[in-house]
């Protein structure tokens, strides 16, 4: 998966509109215990294991598409 098909996910999976790269997570509302949640369900699909303390280290949408290339 490329990083556009990555961010398209995560926009899907966040119901988020418009993410960017750069963007701030702190700034993204749907960025939440819920959204955090769904994002590590996604994450164990695709077999990238993230422990739950990890999200809160993440700053930028960037490290989110980082880390699902982790394959």
């Amino acid at each position: 998966m490329d990083r556009k098909e990555i961010l398209d996910q995560i926009e899907e999976l966040l119901d988020a509109e418009d993410l960017s790269e750069g963007q701030q997570l702190e700034s993204v509302v749907e960025y939440d215990s819920m959204g955090i949640l769904i994002l590590m369900e996604w994450y164990d699909s695709l077999g990238v294991d993230v422990a739950p303390e990890e999200f809160l280290n993440f700053n930028i949408v960037s490290e989110l598409i980082d880390r699902a290339q982790e394959l």
